[in-house]
């Protein structure tokens, strides 16, 4: 799932305005597809008016008979959004959208090991804002999800070894060349 050819212009230059422009009339051309919903929401949340995103979202997930597909719809259009403020740099607004998944995240059964990643990127976001505590939990989770993540098992050890806690710190050191090897 992409974006709408016709507003990649608009997102080049941040013109929020213009997009959600062109998913109101889209959903107004064709009210059942989801996907406009759901791109509608992420172009209000992108322009951080989250409260605006989230009731879009929720009355569209709400209104629907299957509620489960269409969050993972929505948790697959946040991650590629994700990796793509990534790709620019965009550190705060990728920040942003991690914590909106980790949100919807915590809602799920069943997590995918896919979303291991996601919280893996979360961490080093959150350990480059100096939010060590925060990017702690979001190794673990990371480890949790999928345990074959060698760089969230290093990137913990380090936070094990800064604070002093050698013993820890070399458990995950060790079990990333453990993983490594196989």
């Amino acid at each position: 799932m992409n974006w709408h050819p016709n507003v990649t212009e608009f997102l080049a230059v941040q013109n929020f305005d213009q997009i959600i422009n062109f998913y109101e009339q889209e959903i107004e051309n064709n009210p059942d597809e989801i996907n406009n919903y759901l791109y509608l929401g992420l172009a209000y949340f992108l322009s951080y008016k989250v409260n605006i995103a989230e009731e879009i979202w929720l009355e569209t997930l709400l209104d629907i008979n299957n509620i489960e597909e269409n969050v993972i719809k929505l948790l697959t259009i946040l991650r590629q959004e994700a990796l793509n403020q990534l790709q620019k740099d965009q550190w705060q607004m990728a920040l942003h959208i991690y914590r909106k998944i980790d949100e919807l995240l915590s809602n799920q059964e069943q997590i995918l090991p896919e979303y291991g990643l996601d919280y893996y990127n979360y961490g080093v976001i959150l350990e480059k804002k100096g939010d060590k505590q925060t990017a702690f939990y979001a190794y673990q989770k990371a480890i949790k999800i999928n345990p074959l993540i060698i760089d969230a098992y290093n990137n913990l050890g380090k936070i094990y070894f800064d604070n002093n806690q050698i013993e820890e710190a070399e458990l995950n050191y060790r079990k990333a060349i453990e993983i490594n090897q196989k």
